[in-house]
């Protein structure tokens, strides 16, 4: 076979080299390509395009590709059936021409077809015909300038592997993957890792339920505000590491997942910065490894205000799952003003007024989850209204028994009052406060007893209250006080030992 190459305004020599005239052309097998150096396009013919043709050898520097047709004829450039790589890494190529003219009819592999195609900016495969390929992971990676992919007339029916398919496409602004048919799909590893400028996804159409790897599928896609996956199959899956890992979605709903055979959640959702709720309702980990298998999976998930955690969802490697608190100024910056710095765990109520029975910090969450209940945690604070607060449950009244110590023969008295054991209360209880509601409880314990009068406290404590810290456990408390006693008759009682089963009012004061 003679192999001829020429370089219009320049002489290239190589073994076999004679010329023609004009742009010279390079034959290999039934393929004719023409490269032309002074506008940098290679011109492929009709007829088959070798496998073994390492062309990007020779026209490294082209940066457009044309396909061509003869006139009046319907041949076409026949693909090879293996296109593994057979444009990656032609880093100065900007345009393909004429692709209808690139038949592709007996292609069965797309591993890394255009990968490394780095200044590639626009791509229409509307006319490529993929119902026999097998293979197309890799087949975009890294095409970094690539702004519009038409890929709508993809048949993906026999498709197994898109790992790492659209893997770095920083600039890939749109996709539109609605046709897509995925059931025979056992690996979605990567999927859309890093297509950064992605702000929608619809993926409503995916058939999940072969898969089994989803690796870092949304990882790195940080412009991405929502995501539905609720129609996502997920029974097949075995590895959810660094899932969402940099994703920009507000919320996620991933009730509807089965996470039964995953044994790893690592970095699952690290480092999702504008995550506000999560629905985590169906999770069952009773698979995950007790090592590693949930190291950061909530790691600077700084935002995250409302997380749903399922009957089966238990905190198998409780060291460093990297659950926190919203950052105070991040959680401003999405108009939530925090109250407090613990999550409610919510038992009634709506979102914004949730009532709940303790409050927890956040590795008290971890080491307290427990299996056969589902359990919603509300971080503490208003979402744009200042005016409302996030509460435990409406304020009750306790009876406690107490004693009251003065110590000062004067109108105006210091003592202290002593709390007996009272039933333990919400950890979101900050303190407790004296009602009185009404005169002559108090009794002298000596010498008169229960027999003897009665007393009224007369509080002079700031707003009219005795306020306690409670901090959610049994047990005595000792509140020094300044006050007076005075029976019915107006008369003081000063020094002296005081007893009374007297009402405290458990409520929320802000701190």
């Amino acid at each position: 076979m003679l192999l001829i190459v020429a370089v219009v305004g320049a002489i290239t020599l190589f073994t076999n080299l004679s010329f023609t005239g004009g742009p010279a052309k390079v034959s290999a097998a039934e393929c004719v390509l023409t490269y032309d150096a002074p506008t940098k396009t290679l011109t492929v013919e009709p007829g088959d395009f070798p496998t073994d043709f390492k062309f990007k050898a020779n026209v490294s520097t082209a940066e457009t590709i044309v396909f061509v047709s003869e006139s009046n004829s319907a041949d076409k450039v026949i693909a090879p059936v293996n296109c593994q790589s057979l444009f990656a890494n032609l880093t100065n190529l900007k345009h393909f021409k004429g692709l209808q003219n690139f038949d592709t009819k007996h292609v069965t592999n797309m591993d890394s077809m255009f990968l490394g195609c780095t200044k590639l900016e626009i791509l229409n495969l509307n006319t490529f015909d993929t119902a026999k390929v097998t293979q197309m992971q890799y087949m975009f990676s890294q095409c970094s300038k690539l702004t519009s992919l038409n890929v709508r007339g993809f048949d993906t029916a026999e498709v197994l592997n898109m790992r790492n398919m659209f893997d770095g496409c920083v600039a890939l602004r749109h996709l539109d993957l609605t046709a897509f048919e995925t059931a025979k799909v056992t690996t979605m590893e990567g999927l859309f890792m890093d297509c950064s400028s992605l702000t929608t996804l619809d993926l409503s159409g995916f058939d999940t339920s072969s898969v089994e790897s989803m690796q870092s599928m949304f990882e790195g896609t940080s412009n991405l505000s929502k995501l539905d996956l609720t129609a996502f199959n997920t029974e097949n899956v075995w590895t959810m590491k660094y899932m969402f890992n940099q994703s920009g979605v507000s919320s996620l709903d991933l009730s509807s997942f089965n996470t039964a055979k995953v044994t790893t959640m690592f970095w699952m959702f690290c480092q999702c910065t504008n995550l506000k709720t999560l629905d985590l309702s169906s999770f069952n980990t009773s698979k995950v490894a007790t090592t590693n298998g949930m190291t950061l999976m909530f790691g600077s998930t700084d935002a995250l205000w409302k997380l749903t955690l399922g009957s089966a969802f238990t905190f198998v490697d409780p060291n460093q799952p990297g659950l926190g608190n919203p950052i105070l100024d991040t959680v401003f910056n999405y108009n939530l003003k925090v109250n407090s710095t613990k999550w409610l765990h919510k038992t009634g109520g709506s979102d914004l007024s949730p009532i709940g029975d303790y409050e927890y910090v956040a590795n008290e969450i971890v080491m307290n989850k427990a299996l056969g209940t589902t359990d919603t945690y509300i971080w503490q604070g208003d979402l744009g209204d200042t005016t409302t607060k996030y509460v435990v449950q409406p304020s009750y009244t306790i009876t406690i028994p107490a004693t009251l110590s003065m110590s000062k023969d004067t109108p105006v008295a210091t003592g202290a009052i002593e709390l007996g054991a009272y039933p333990k209360l919400p950890y979101s209880a900050h303190t407790i406060s004296v009602t009185e509601s009404s005169t002559n409880h108090w009794v002298l314990t000596t010498p008169g007893g229960d027999n003897g009068p009665r007393y009224d406290l007369i509080n002079d404590e700031p707003n009219g209250e005795i306020l306690f810290t409670a901090d959610g456990e049994q047990g005595a408390q000792v509140k020094n006080i300044y006050a007076q006693l005075q029976d019915s008759a107006h008369q003081f009682q000063y020094a002296g030992v005081y007893s009374d089963h007297i009402n405290f009012t458990v409520q929320i004061v802000e701190e």
